[in-house]
């Protein structure tokens, strides 16, 4: 699909747009309460919380639902992962707490590997992130997507805009 075509859908969504089922996978474990979802390969890796024991997680499965494997995702209060992204090489994913304006800690987690540490930290609930595949910058949005933000990899805040639609 050309990459106008899926920006002029994206754009025309809004609260009125109806969505339908078009395929299910029943997945062969607990997700606990998923966050993102980033399809590399032909596996599905999927970010998710348990918000009751405070531990994030990211999960690799098969395309039928089985788990491959399973990373732990981060520290203290910063347990909550959400959407991200895969920049070709790591996957980026933010961790935050579980309340807006709460910090986050911004991990790479490298899928041959399963390598993963926290390389910055951003003083916000950052909910979802990608990595700018130009300038290496990470753009995200914060709790309930209100602000949007760009930061260099060592969480230097160099844009943010306010979001006038709250639509996301």
């Amino acid at each position: 699909v050309h990459v106008t075509t899926i920006l002029d859908a994206v754009l025309a969504l809004d609260r009125e747009t109806r969505w339908r089922v078009v395929a299910e996978t029943n997945l062969a474990f607990n997700v606990r309460h998923p966050q993102g979802m980033v399809l590399r390969d032909g596996t599905y890796w999927i970010s998710a919380v348990d918000a009751g024991a405070g531990t994030g997680h990211l999960f690799h499965t098969t395309p039928d639902g089985e788990l491959l494997d399973h990373i732990p995702l981060g520290e203290g209060e910063c347990h909550h992962p959400g959407g991200f992204d895969f920049d070709g090489e790591a996957f980026w994913l933010p961790v935050a707490g579980v309340r807006p304006g709460s910090r986050t800690q911004v991990w790479r987690v490298e899928p041959d590997t399963l390598h993963a540490e926290p390389v910055t930290e951003v003083a916000d609930h950052v909910s979802t992130l990608t990595r700018d595949g130009e300038t290496g910058d990470l753009v995200g949005c914060d709790w309930g997507s209100r602000r949007w933000f760009r930061w260099d990899t060592a969480g230097r805040e160099l844009a943010s805009a306010r979001n006038p639609s709250h639509f996301l």
